[in-house]
């Protein structure tokens, strides 16, 4: 049963980069919520910005049993110096329940925008020990949040953190690897408005608005009546498919008479309120356009509303994206550096609070090599 009386996490602060000695500070942090830069958080007396360590260690109790994800955030947006100020440590370790999340020494860590995080999957209720460990030269920023499939990230509140360890509890490893298939929707697996994907684990999306299943080219299929903003029509797909930056597809297969929606759009967030629109694939006059954010836009000579089926490939990989129509590609862009705004990343299907019908059969995600 979840207990949540955590009072926060025990604090040495070492005045060295490399945790050597006794700690120069020993205190309870009730939050690791720190923005050691100018004219911001002060260092505890005796600690010195040009360089330090600190460790924190205690147990922390899981909210959900699910994976989540560590991260200690390294910048702070709109503070300091200017616009997102940098405060990265030298060296950053996570464990949790026994297993090394991150090791930045050892190349054992993602990152994202926002700082470094590791994956461990944990039980709700229970209490697992938790270390971090942190150096420091110059900027310091230290965010310790967390995040899982059904929770947006967040900072760890104290209800959830316990300064002493000691815990016999043990997490479970998450693989590093993912499936080339990240996503398939064939529209057969549906539970009311849910309809799951054949692949990639509990992958889903989510039949919103003017929206029906028909027969498609062999199974289902989704028919999208969209009728302006506040009659829409889509399908959004779970925002945990996290795509990388490069190495990846969306493939589909559409049919309509309508010459101009949106058919496709990935959506890349920080936070639910700061979100941009990116891989756009869209019909202009009748015309499939295909457009990564900060390039031009690769489009088809013919027009596709014609009522009849056709097949779009739209792939992202370090020499350019790619748009493949039918089989034939369409043209190649020159867009071999993606900007990473963002951690995470949903796709919407359908034309959203556009004018126009559409039915979309066949949804596939996959890594590219």
């Amino acid at each position: 049963m979840a207990r949540r009386d955590g009072t926060g996490l025990k604090a040495e602060y070492y005045a060295n980069t490399n945790f050597a000695g006794k700690p120069a500070v020993v205190r309870t942090d009730k939050v690791v919520y720190f923005h050691w830069i100018k004219d911001r958080d002060a260092l505890p007396e005796g600690i010195s910005g040009g360089g330090f360590s600190v460790r924190w260690s205690g147990q922390v109790e899981a909210a959900v049993s699910d994976v989540h994800r560590f991260t200690l955030e390294t910048i702070t947006p709109w503070v300091g110096e200017g616009w997102g100020t940098q405060g990265k440590p030298n060296l950053l370790r996570i464990r949790v329940g026994g297993e090394l999340v991150v090791d930045t020494t050892q190349g054992r860590t993602m990152e994202t925008t926002h700082g470094i995080c590791g994956e461990v999957k944990l039980r709700a209720g229970r209490r697992y020990d938790l270390v971090v460990e942190a150096s420091y030269s110059g900027n310091a920023v230290a965010k310790l949040c967390w995040e899982t499939p059904m929770l947006d990230r967040r900072t760890i509140l104290p209800a959830f953190l316990h300064p002493t360890t000691g815990s016999s509890e043990r997490a479970e490893a998450v693989s590093r690897e993912r499936p080339a298939l990240l996503a398939e929707f064939t529209f057969d697996r549906a539970e009311g408005s849910l309809l799951w994907s054949r692949a990639g684990g509990s992958v889903f999306g989510r039949l919103t608005g003017n929206t029906r299943l028909v027969r498609g080219r062999k199974g289902k299929a989704v028919e999208f009546s969209a009728r302006g903003e506040f009659e829409p029509a889509l399908l959004p797909i779970d925002e945990e498919l996290r795509l990388p930056e490069t190495g990846y597809s969306v493939s589909f297969w559409f049919k309509t008479a309508s010459p101009d929606m949106r058919l496709c759009e990935t959506k890349r967030y920080s936070s639910y309120n700061n979100r941009w629109s990116d891989h756009m694939v869209s019909l202009r006059g009748g015309k499939l356009r295909f457009e990564l954010r900060g390039d031009n836009a690769l489009e088809t000579a013919e027009r596709l509303n014609d009522g009849k089926w056709h097949h779009v490939l739209t792939s992202v990989r370090v020499g350019g994206q790619e748009l493949h129509v039918d089989g034939k590609l369409v043209g190649r862009g020159a867009l071999s550096k993606r900007t990473k705004i963002t951690n995470r990343l949903g796709l919407d299907i359908g034309p959203g609070g556009g004018d126009a019908e559409v039915v979309i059969d066949d949804v596939r995600v996959e890594l590219q090599p």
